[in-house]
């Protein structure tokens, strides 16, 4: 197995520059790049990020938590994780937490994370982040006084298409949020945004369909939302759904009780999840793009793992129009 000293050797430059270059710290010539890069090639050498890790301090490790691993919004931002971690140089840990944190505590804390992000739905103590911030390890996406927050700006493209529904003469809305409680659902500014904008177009007095997330997936909570709310009479003609996935299993429902999308009811997701526009009818959503917001979380925390300051990072988000949202039945 070839070692630095090798490349440095073949290159005619020194160790340090080899470490420079390889690790994208400082820029060289072109000329000297290139001898480096084609002696590492040639002679198969590869770094020991273990080594590095012990060097530096940094074991350029990065722990991801997710609570929804089925869900294609996830694995979208986790796409987006790994290739711009594999570009900065680390490496990623996927940690499924279902239901409690506590389960997985020892082995969190063993691990020696440089840093880790939060994209899943379970809430954390304050006492476990502050933990984890006081043994040097760099947060993105847990409570905003424990590290950077890469978040979507999702109140506009939220109010934007309710408007939307209100001029193709919807008046009586719900909304599947998928957790358990107000409480809960009032800490996501998509649910917030649905309440004030049909509260001040006039809209009847929305109906928030709860459910046990992250106990049960989406597809599943979505399918019962929408059974609980169209199993009987109602005069509900806008269904709004917490993402896709969870629209995937409103529409299932709707169809097993015969109601047509748009015609008798219309269907709006949030993600854009790449399979939404293969939905029947192809899915009306709002795009967060989750490859692009992996990246970001990523370089938000190897910046806060560098010594930078906490950061606040609001991402767009735009309307995606199609079938499933159409007129309001009974209107021409």
């Amino acid at each position: 197995m070839s070692s630095r000293k090798d490349v440095a050797r073949a290159a005619g430059v020194s160790e340090t520059t080899v470490t420079n270059i390889l690790n994208g710290k400082k820029s060289a010539t072109k000329e000297v790049e290139e001898r480096v890069r084609s002696a590492a090639k040639r002679l198969k050498y590869h770094p020991n990020v273990i080594a590095q890790g012990l060097r530096t301090k940094n074991s350029r490790q990065i722990g991801v938590f997710i609570s929804e691993i089925g869900n294609p919004y996830f694995v979208e931002i986790l796409h987006g994780i790994e290739t711009a971690a594999a570009e900065l140089g680390y490496v990623i840990t996927i940690i499924l937490i279902s239901d409690s944190i506590e389960k997985k505590y020892s082995d969190i804390m063993s691990r020696g994370f440089a840093g880790i992000i939060n994209i899943s739905n379970i809430p954390y103590t304050l006492t476990f982040m502050k933990e984890l911030n006081n043994s040097g390890v760099a947060l993105v996406n847990f409570e905003r006084e424990c590290g950077s927050v890469v978040s979507h700006d999702m109140a506009p493209s939220m109010r934007s298409l309710i408007r939307r529904a209100y001029d193709l003469g919807h008046r009586k809305a719900s909304y599947i949020v998928g957790y358990p409680d107000f409480e809960t659902a009032n800490n996501d500014p998509r649910v917030n945004a649905f309440c004030e904008e049909t509260e001040r177009l006039g809209f009847a007095k929305a109906d928030l369909v709860y459910g046990d997330f992250p106990l049960r997936n989406s597809t599943v909570l979505g399918y019962e939302g929408a059974m609980q709310v169209f199993s009987h009479e109602t005069d509900v003609t806008l269904l709004f759904c917490i993402n896709d996935i969870s629209a995937l299993g409103a529409l299932r429902a709707l169809n097993e009780l015969h109601i047509r999308v748009p015609e008798d009811v219309s269907v709006v997701g949030y993600d854009n999840i790449s399979m939404s526009e293969f939905f029947s009818p192809p899915l009306t959503t709002i795009e967060t793009f989750c490859f692009e917001r992996g990246t970001e979380m990523v370089k938000a925390l190897v910046r806060r793992i560098e010594g930078g300051e906490p950061e606040n990072i609001l991402l767009p988000c735009e309307e995606v129009l199609r079938v499933s949202l159409g007129k309001a039945k009974g209107t021409n």
